[in-house]
This record gives structure tokens, sequence and C-alpha cells, in this order.
């Protein structure tokens, strides 16, 4: 997914600061199904700023951890999470006995 707006950044110095704006996202989840990433550089990124004269690059990369318990949206589809047990289901399989 490449990010179609690009990335902001304010270096200050004086205030001892760096403040990066990119664009949210709808939850997707990450690469290793763990985390839903909101924001992302997809990777490092050249940018403008500028840091003692030097080209400064970013890589960012903003998720949360969802309730392990609640079933995920992701995209038109569910993702990750296990359909709960049955309350009948004594052996715990999934079958009707």
């Amino acid at each position: 997914m490449s990010m179609i707006d690009p990335i902001e950044v304010e270096i200050n110095e004086k205030e001892k600061k760096i403040v990066l704006t990119l664009p949210l996202i709808p939850p997707r989840e990450s690469k290793s199904g763990k985390t839903m990433v909101i924001a992302s550089t997809e990777g490092n990124i050249k940018t403008d700023a500028k840091f003692k004269g030097r080209e400064v690059t970013v890589g960012v990369n903003v998720y949360y951890k969802p309730d392990p318990n609640a079933p995920v949206q992701v995209e038109g589809k569910k993702s990750g999470k296990k359909k709960a047990k049955a309350e009948d289901d004594d052996c715990g399989c999934g079958c009707d006995d």
C-alpha cells in the first residue's frame, strides 16, 4: 500500500521536537497479524526536512493491538479470530456431539 498524502516533517531544534504528520488510514492487519496499522510510511522515505543541513529519512508505523476477544473487521472480512465454542460443545471440536 502506498501513501496517498506525503508525510509532513517539522523539526524545531530550539524546542527539541520533531512533529510528523501522516494520513490516517482505515485499520488494516499488519503482516504478522498481531496488530492493526492505522498509519505507515511503508518503509523508510526521504523527506524535504533538514537537520543540521542534512536530508532526513523517516520510517514510521502507527498501530494498536486489538482486543484479543473481539472479532476484527478488515476490508470486508473478519480476520484472525476463531469461532466461539458452542455452549453445548462438550468435546471442544465444533461438532454436534
